[in-house]
């Protein structure tokens, strides 16, 4: 999590994480269930406005509001089919090849788009350190992949892919300031010849 502030209490905030998603399909009115899990690298790129707030004498912070584009690298997954019998599944971005283990997945959309609100609140505990709580909602607006995308053939096992996330997520972040123009401050930038 970097932050870089502008003018107004705005700022730009960049946002690096490893996450995991899951969906869960049933099919024949219950009969089979498809309950995925799969992991993406994201990055979230928001424009802040926050509004200064006190919370007591000595504790100061902000309420904020915050939107910006999110982007997913779909990386890897696993999952389990319940029917009669369960079957334990990893997930490849592969055409077929007849394992029962594998859920090959062709035409996938591993780059996934879309765009993320949040409000939240940030509690300065010092001077430069802060704890921040935040609820964002993520409006996903890429599909994960094309109808009939994944499939175990030995099981004739075939799911639509034409789905997209929505995410309500709270952050919990603990956070520390660096002020790069200050740290310089005092120091000479002058190379000196001994």
């Amino acid at each position: 999590f970097i932050e870089f502030p502008l003018e107004n209490n705005f700022s730009w905030s960049t946002e690096a994480y490893y996450s995991k998603k899951g969906r869960k399909v049933s099919y024949y009115d219950g009969a089979i269930t498809n309950n995925a899990n799969y992991t993406f690298y994201e990055i979230s790129v928001l424009l802040r406005k926050g509004y200064d707030m006190s919370v007591s004498e000595n504790l100061r912070g902000e309420i904020f509001f915050n939107i910006g584009p999110n982007i997913n690298y779909w990386h890897s997954g696993k999952g389990t089919i319940d029917a009669n019998v369960d079957l334990d599944y990893e997930v490849r971005f592969q055409e077929p090849d007849g394992d029962v283990f594998i859920n090959s997945i062709t035409d996938a959309n591993r780059w996934l788009f879309g765009l993320e609100a949040g409000v939240g609140t940030e509690i300065r505990i010092y001077d430069t350190q802060f704890f921040e709580v935040e609820v964002r909602y993520t409006y996903g607006q890429t599909y994960l992949g094309d109808k009939d995308s994944s499939s175990i053939p030995i099981l004739a096992f075939e799911d639509s892919l034409r789905s997209n996330y929505r995410v309500l997520s709270i952050i919990l972040r603990y956070g520390v300031d660096i002020d790069l123009k200050n740290a310089r401050k005092g120091k000479s930038t002058i190379k000196r010849k001994k």
